[in-house]
Order: structure tokens, then C-alpha cells, then sequence
């Protein structure tokens, strides 16, 4: 991981820098195994060749797999043990040939397409709040809105959320209104970034833009906690994706997901 120094001495961050790229798919896997570091329950995360690897509640990834993971990929799937055969995330840089080739000879296939967008703070303007709504900033609200959206309000699973992002790593922005949360966030501070990550909207509330809200208010968060860019990830074409525009994020890299034709 760069040093903040050496990090805001490149105040650009252009699409298709495959050592900016790597730093921001390494920020994601961090802010993930952070998660099963706090959780009770116990997940199992593993860096093997700057790939991620993750088994936790059947979520079975290999995040950022390029040359250096794929020429460890037998040490890597001998971690996974027995059990489903786990996804995987390749860069679309230079080795997306290579490791494309290697996981279409064990049976992958691509399945869609994911992009990471970034900015520098200092690049955006304070601009409006947006819509005048109740924000809290207790985690207990994020896992209850994410126990709503996952597990049909289950509130040990509304728990379990909140203990993985008390931390002080972390901070959480969700709406309410009329005592119920419909929208949030969760923030990951790492070194100079700060990484807005799990985006959630109830349905029935979607297309008002809260997430515009949401992400409005991480920039000042990430700002207040002196962070230097702040960054996200979604799928390729999404609404997710023209939210992180509109407020200045930029698209600097892609990836693909792969899964296997068969699960056995």
C-alpha cells in the first residue's frame, strides 16, 4: 500500500494505471476482510500472490486475480478446501488474457462486468446537501436497513451488521423517515481513501436520490477525516455508476466476475 505521501503526489488518477488500480481493488478486499475480522460469526480471508482470497457465509471469491495469484492458483484453491468452487475477479489490464485463459480451462465464464470510480477531495466542490432528510449516523440503523434488504428484517442479522461496522475504521450515513431506515451507506477509511461502499436503497424507494444524498455526505465525512480521495466500485452501467459521476468520481478501472458453468 502507497503512503499517503507518495499517494497525494499523484494528484491524477487515470483509467487503465494497473498499479492505481491494483492499490484500489486492494482497498476493497481490506474493507471486506475488516468485516469478517469483526464478525462473531467467522469468516476466513487469505492474500496469496495480490489476490484476496474470502470464504464467509457461502461468499467464496478470489478478488484482484492476475499473474502473480494464477502462477499460485493451485496453493490458492488447496485454501478454499472441499465445498463450491469460488468466484473470481480479473483486472482489465495487460494479464486479462492470461488469466482469462487459465479460468476458461477450468470451466469459467464472465458474467458481468464491474467498474471502480475515484477522485481526489480537493478536486470537488462543497455543493448542496441535497433533499432535506433525516440522516443518522448509528450503525444500529445500517444494520437494521441492511437486515431489510438481506434477511427479511432478521435483527440477529441486524446486529451482526451493526458489530461490523463500529469500528472506527468505519462510518455509517443512513436515512430514515418515520422511525424506519430507507437508505444508507457504509464509509471505509484506509490510509489516504476513503471507500463508499455498500450502497442500499428499500425498493420502494429508489429514483428520489437518496444515494446522491448518501454519497454527498461521505465526501464530507471523508473530508472531515482529512482523506485524501474517495473512491467506490459498482457494475458496469448501473445507476450506481452515473450517481458517482455526477458527483465528480471518474471510472478508472474495470474488472470482470467470473463464475463456473456448472456449480457442483
Amino acid at each position: 500500500m502507497s503512503s499517503n505521501g507518495d499517494v497525494t503526489a499523484r494528484p491524477q488518477l487515470s483509467y487503465g494505471d494497473p498499479r492505481r488500480a491494483h492499490e484500489l481493488f486492494a482497498l476493497r478486499s481490506r474493507a471486506f476482510a475488516a468485516r469478517i475480522d469483526g464478525e462473531a460469526a467467522g469468516g476466513r480471508w487469505v492474500e496469496i500472490g495480490g489476490g484476496f482470497g474470502f470464504d464467509w457465509d457461502g461468499y467464496r471469491w478470489v478478488h484482484d486475480f492476475g499473474d502473480e495469484a494464477l502462477a499460485r492458483l493451485d496453493e490458492l484453491l488447496d485454501w478454499f478446501q472441499s465445498g463450491v468452487a469460488p468466484m473470481f475477479e480479473t483486472y482489465c489490464g495487460e494479464s486479462v488474457q492470461t488469466t482469462a485463459q487459465a479460468l476458461t480451462l477450468l470451466g469459467y465464464q464472465p458474467y458481468h462486468a464491474h467498474a471502480f470510480f475515484a477522485a481526489p477531495l480537493g478536486s470537488l466542490g462543497s455543493g448542496e446537501a441535497g433533499a432535506d432528510v433525516e440522516v443518522s449516523l448509528d450503525p444500529h440503523d445500517f444494520g437494521r436497513l441492511g437486515a431489510q434488504m438481506w434477511s427479511e428484517g432478521d435483527p440477529a442479522r441486524a446486529r451482526a451488521l451493526t458489530r461490523q461496522h463500529e469500528g472506527s475504521e468505519w462510518s455509517c450515513v443512513t436515512v430514515i423517515e418515520h422511525g424506519r431506515p430507507v437508505a444508507g451507506a457504509s464509509l471505509f477509511f484506509d490510509g489516504a481513501y476513503a471507500f463508499h461502499a455498500n450502497a442500499l436503497t428499500l425498493p420502494e424507494c429508489q429514483g428520489r436520490g437518496l444515494h446522491a444524498r448518501l454519497l454527498r455526505a461521505h465526501i464530507e465525512l471523508a473530508r472531515a477525516r482529512g482523506k485524501t480521495w474517495i473512491v467506490a466500485d459498482t457494475q458496469v452501467g448501473s445507476g450506481s455508476g452515473r450517481n458517482l459521476e455526477r458527483a465528480g468520481l471518474r471510472c478508472v478501472a474495470t474488472c470482470l466476475h467470473w463464475q463456473p458453468l456448472r456449480q457442483d
